[in-house]
């Protein structure tokens, strides 16, 4: 597990890794429970989201995005996954109300807001042809001024 992600070759691979890490994870933190464990756990947990979505295997992406807030609650990835998640699930409606409220909320360093990143997040879906119709609609409202 010390190489990291550089030596996988695929999506899948990451996803897998990112498995068996929030699985050493959880393991550790019975052990000691302590602030870096849970930010740790946090980041595996909200990347494990991450690949899965982008693997399409949604199942317990839901799970692994509560965790991932569990773990540490101000965490602004879970939460710019979400409705992406959802999206792609098919509740455009519940989806576009997240990314309407939040768009111009304040992200982070290399996002000043929301907005950026899930723009982002709609390049690495183009990267990896993931195609759903309510994208194009999400990336215009995202752009509108209203």
């Amino acid at each position: 597990m010390k190489q990291g992600t550089s030596s996988l070759r695929s999506d899948e691979e990451i996803r897998a890794y990112y498995l068996k890490l929030v699985a050493l994870d959880s393991a550790y933190y019975r052990i000691a429970p302590d602030s870096l464990i849970r930010s740790q756990m946090a980041h595996h947990y909200n990347s494990l989201a991450w690949y899965s979505i982008i693997t399409q295997k949604f199942g317990n992406v839901k799970y692994y995005l509560d965790q991932s807030l569990k773990f540490e609650p101000g965490f602004v990835y879970p939460q710019a996954n979400l409705p992406l998640l959802l999206l792609l699930q098919g509740d455009y409606s519940k989806a576009k109300k997240f990314y309407l409220k939040y768009k111009d909320v304040p992200f982070d360093k290399t996002h000043p807001t929301y907005k950026e990143e899930f723009l982002e997040n709609f390049d690495e879906l183009k990267k990896v042809k993931i195609k759903n119709p309510d994208i194009d609609k999400i990336i215009r409202l995202l752009n509108s001024e209203n």
